[in-house]
């Protein structure tokens, strides 16, 4: 027998608004409608209800005992449970005749309503003969989905639930996991449903309005609570929640990518039942080779940017067995170097900027003459001039000149020159005179002749 299609509209939850189809299978002795997204009209012993398939709820509900043969004849309609919402729907049936011919008198016609987009859906086989083609148009990606079936587990990567010794007997039984629910797994047997409530776990019936038992345990699976409560439908003892000991898998490592390149060969992965886990770690193929550039004889010139190549050295400070403390302010350790500069025979140019050399030295004179020259210097020494009778004028700016000498004077001229000081000693010059210089301990003879004897002060 075939049912006309019915109309959902009005319902709160718009997803349950559209027209069902009439799927050729019975429920208590009477048909079974589906609108191909996920929803189901059918009737229970005692109800019709239009539910949501994955994951289960009975959105929408007949008055108790209220089940004639088809959905569109229920007097009223109610909200049951989430995700239905107000308002309930009114269902209609749709016309037995599905096509339809509009026959026009002559005349002005205005088209009302809204756009429709008409789509027809067809799969077609390309067949080509033998010969040469080439292919035109956009880029178009394949993609084949395929889903992984273990057994014996029917949930493949969660176990199977079972439930058993609850009051309510009904509930007991093997639940299988169907899809996950505010992130936990959700699990069906018949009209019962273990789920996470989005902040506890309940194990409920389609048909009743509470929960049965439930638990506030925040944990990843129903068989991992410790302590099961009698919710408003359920009746003691309160059951004991385990995991099926079938053969269980679990998908391990991170995600990975298989492709197949056009010229290659095709394998196929076998795994035998167990556990795997993708191990190791990233690698990158590289290609590494160390090249040496050979010249011949010739004039090159470097091109590229500068580059600089810098020696670092490693140094270790070695200390003998003691208690040493760091003191004084930060430091930088240097790596200083003494060089040698060996010049060959021949002229240079000093060039560069000025640099001042310092050295506390002594400079030990032969008797002689030398002449003092380069820039000014001051020259200081501890020297006491003793003068013998006569008239001195101190010239020139302040200075402080002491000499601890002796001068020992024979009878003889002499004039003091340099700055004006007035040192005159005028005396006949005696025949064999002899000088002698304390601090250097000798004594010479001065020759037979008038001296002038020459000071010069700086």
């Amino acid at each position: 027998m075939s049912y006309p299609d019915i109309i959902v509209s009005g319902a709160g939850t718009s997803a349950f608004n559209g027209t069902y189809y009439d799927t050729g299978n019975l429920s208590n002795g009477r048909p079974i409608y589906e609108d191909g997204a996920n929803h189901q009209i059918k009737s229970l012993t005692r109800v019709w209800v239009i539910v949501q398939l994955s994951p289960p709820g009975n959105a929408y509900r007949s008055a108790t005992d209220d089940v004639p043969d088809t959905p569109d004849l229920v007097a009223a309609w109610f909200v049951d449970r989430f995700p239905g919402t107000a308002p309930a729907p009114t269902v209609t049936a749709a016309s037995s005749s599905q096509n339809l011919t509009l026959t026009c008198a002559a005349g002005s016609y205005s088209l009302t309503g809204t756009n429709a987009d008409l789509t027809v859906k067809r799969n077609y086989i390309l067949a080509c003969e033998a010969g040469s083609y080439v292919l035109t148009g956009t880029n178009a990606d394949l993609t084949s989905s395929r889903t992984l079936i273990c057994e014996p587990a029917s949930g493949g990567a969660y176990p199977d639930i079972i439930v058993s010794g609850a009051g309510t007997s009904d509930a007991n039984g093997t639940y299988a996991y169907v899809t996950l629910w505010f992130g936990k797994p959700l699990y069906t047997s018949g009209d019962n449903s273990i789920w996470w409530d989005d902040n506890k776990w309940a194990i409920i019936n389609a048909f009743e309005s509470g929960n049965r038992y439930e638990s506030t345990e925040d944990v990843a699976t129903p068989d991992l609570v410790a302590t099961w409560t009698v919710g408003v439908d359920g009746t003691l003892p309160v059951p004991t929640v385990t995991a099926d000991a079938a053969t269980t898998y679990v998908l391990t490592g991170s995600d990975v990518t298989l492709t197949y390149t056009q010229g290659a060969q095709s394998y196929t992965l076998t795994c035998e039942p167990g556990s795997y886990s993708l191990t190791g770690t990233e690698i990158t193929f590289g290609n590494s080779k160390a090249y040496s550039l050979t010249c011949e004889a010739g004039a090159y010139t470097l091109t590229g940017s500068s580059v600089s190549f810098a020696i670092q050295h490693n140094y270790t400070f070695a200390c003998e067995a003691g208690s040493y403390s760091l003191t004084g302010t930060d430091a930088n350790l240097v790596l200083l170097r003494n060089y040698i500069l060996a010049c060959e025979t021949g002229s240079y140019t000093l060039t560069g900027t000025n640099t001042a050399l310092t050295s506390a030295r002594t400079m030990a004179c032969n008797a002689g003459s030398y002449t003092l020259t380069g820039t000014n210097a001051d020259f200081y020494r501890a020297l006491v001039m003793a003068c013998e009778t006569g008239s001195y004028a101190l010239t020139g700016t302040n200075a402080g000149l002491t000499s601890h000498r002796i001068f020992a004077l024979g009878m003889g001229s002499y004039v003091l020159v340099g700055t004006s000081v007035g040192l005159f000693i005028l005396s006949p010059t005696p025949a064999c005179r002899t000088a002698t210089i304390e601090f250097e301990n000798r004594t010479f003879a001065i020759p037979h002749e008038n001296r002038t004897l020459e000071v010069t002060c700086h």
